[in-house]
């Protein structure tokens, strides 16, 4: 890719765009948990009602490095375009499903969708600010995760308290189409692929297998199953032996579509297990806490987001004032 120079207000009207993109993925992990109960009570199916979060997740996290291979060679704002489309579509199919396995399905869609807004956003700004500025963007980009963690829980809880549940799904409509139309006319200019494109078709097959078993596999387990299932042992073979595989090839392939030299990168590591641990109990508040306190201590719609507010009003903020100070020489390992 080749770099070009942007002016300041384009930086931020490119900005603007990436950030609604980002909330945009981010609200779709919050704003559903509150309405649960209302979807199973509808549909009468308690069985795959994880699944309407746990299929978000799975496939934005299998799509995720897939779409940013496909930048690298295809271009970022095809790609972006692309994600947003498939989101707001999948949206309108979300909150007109007519049973537990449409809505799953469509959450599937939404997922594949949401992981190019995020992965593609990520690699926008890197392609249009240099290294040093980089931290204080990032900083805004996290800010946005924080802002859908306040806003998701309380905006379900509303639309599904005084309208329908299918309104979680519904309002990313014009929230969608308005930042498909700002991404459309800002990301202009943008680096574009100057080779061939060439697709790791294999090592993109063997991810997508051994990431949807894995995740399937843990999410088995998360719902009661216990190690000695056969079916929870069948995923999780499979996906420890088709990600074994997946290490094997990626090393020896021309192009790879994950090159595993970014492991030994120690920054890296560190960034990685940090996103990881701290998910735990962001996803436990975002996601578990909804359904405790409508469940268990009897709560309504809206009881949930005044009970973390003020944690959740701090991770608005701090990411935004340590992205300030990242970008000084010396203070990333202070932070960390």
């Amino acid at each position: 890719m080749t770099s070009l120079t942007q002016t300041p207000p384009a930086i931020r009207s490119i900005l603007f765009a990436l950030m609604m993109a980002v909330l945009l993925s981010a609200l779709d992990k919050t704003i559903v948990a509150v309405s649960m109960p209302a979807i199973s009570a509808q549909f009468r199916d308690i069985d795959l009602l994880a699944w309407v979060i746990s299929a978000y997740m799975v496939s934005l996290t299998v799509a995720v490095p897939i779409y940013g291979k496909l930048g690298d060679l295809y271009g970022r704002r095809k790609l972006m375009l692309f994600g947003l489309g498939l989101f707001t579509l999948a949206s309108l199919f979300c909150g007109m499903a007519q049973s537990m396995e449409q809505l799953v399905l469509a959450r599937i869609l939404q997922g594949i969708g949401a992981g190019g807004m995020v992965s593609v956003s990520q690699a926008i700004i890197a392609d249009i600010v240099p290294p040093r500025e980089r931290g204080r963007y990032q900083g805004y980009f996290s800010s946005m995760y924080a802002v859908a963690s306040v806003a998701g829980p309380v905006l379900g809880g509303l639309m599904t308290e005084y309208l329908s549940w299918r309104w979680v799904f519904l309002i990313n409509l014009p929230l969608g189409a308005a930042a498909l139309i700002v991404a459309y006319r800002t990301l202009v200019g943008l680096p574009v692929p100057q080779r061939k494109p060439v697709i790791d078709y294999l090592g993109t097959v063997l991810m997508i297998i051994g990431l949807t078993a894995l995740l399937l596999g843990i999410t088995e387990i998360g719902q009661g199953h216990n190690l000695a299932d056969v079916e929870v042992q069948l995923l999780l073979g499979t996906a420890l032996l088709t990600l074994a595989i997946f290490v094997w090839y990626e090393r020896r392939t021309a192009e790879p579509l994950l090159p595993m030299h970014l492991f030994a990168n120690k920054s890296a590591m560190l960034c990685w297990c940090t996103v990881f641990f701290t998910s735990f109990q962001a996803i436990s508040l975002i996601v578990l806490m909804p359904l405790r306190y409508q469940t268990v201590t009897g709560g309504g719609q809206t009881a949930r987001p005044c009970t973390c507010f003020r944690w959740l009003s701090a991770c608005r903020w701090v990411p935004i004032l340590q992205g300030d100070a990242r970008h000084k020489p010396g203070v990333t390992s202070h932070l960390f």
